[in-house]
């Protein structure tokens, strides 16, 4: 189901990432698939980016642990 309100906050989560450059490697995802696929323009590689969010955020849920960064970076660096 579709929710267009947390769908905001889940970008505005990876916005906030970018301004304050922490993690640095949300940046530099951000410039690396910009950069390789010229149809992937910001808001797609945004979108890219927030669904690996989401996937740690579910993991931090499912399995009630803290968030992981590691696995984070990992993960953007897969993309």
């Amino acid at each position: 189901m579709y929710n267009p309100n947390l769908n905001q906050a889940i970008i505005q989560v990876v916005e906030n990432q970018l301004n304050q450059n922490n993690p640095t490697e949300t940046k530099e995802t951000l410039d690396r698939l910009i950069s390789e696929d010229k149809a992937c323009d910001y808001n797609e590689t945004i979108r890219r980016i927030a669904v690996v969010l989401v996937e740690e955020m579910y993991n931090v849920m499912k399995n009630k642990q803290g968030f992981d960064l590691e696995r984070y970076v990992n993960k953007l660096k897969e993309l």
